[in-house]
């Protein structure tokens, strides 16, 4: 009994690893995927599995999309100028459109110092008209670093 469970976990193993080299390959002749795995790198082979299916479906939405403007990838929403705004409703006005662009997988960071009245300027009059590329691909974000 522990002999035949030891043969089929066997047998499962060695399917999975001969499932993965094929998924290897045709990653490699679809999308130019090169691997290098260390000697000395021991994936499961499950999790190994995992991480090709992702990489697939990765080089497959990314194959297929095509480039959308962010103002249209976040659908548009009504935005008043920057110079409509008064002091106090700045802020509340920011915060809405960080939301909305994050819920759209869109992560915008500032890494200087900038105003929050500049911030809200520089999203709908310069990122709003950037194009990017039309993807959604679960736990994939795209990250607009803004510096001066």
């Amino acid at each position: 009994m522990v002999l035949d469970m030891y043969e089929q976990n066997h047998r499962d193993n060695d399917r999975l690893r001969f499932e993965n080299e094929l998924k290897k390959i045709k990653l490699g002749l679809e999308h130019d995927t090169i691997f290098y795995t260390p000697a000395d790198a021991e994936l499961p082979l499950e999790i190994e599995r995992i991480w090709l299916d992702q990489i697939q479906q990765f080089e497959d939405e990314f194959k297929k999309c095509k480039r959308i403007l962010i103002y249209d990838k976040i659908g548009r929403p009504d935005f008043r100028k920057v110079s409509q705004i008064p002091d106090q409703e700045i802020e509340l006005e920011l915060d809405r459109l960080l939301k909305i662009l994050f819920q759209k997988k869109i992560l915008v960071i500032f890494i200087y110092d900038v105003d929050v009245r500049e911030m809200y300027r520089i999203i709908t009059e310069d990122l709003f008209t950037v194009e990017i590329d039309d993807t959604d691909i679960e736990g994939i974000l795209c990250r607009i670093v803004y510096e001066k």
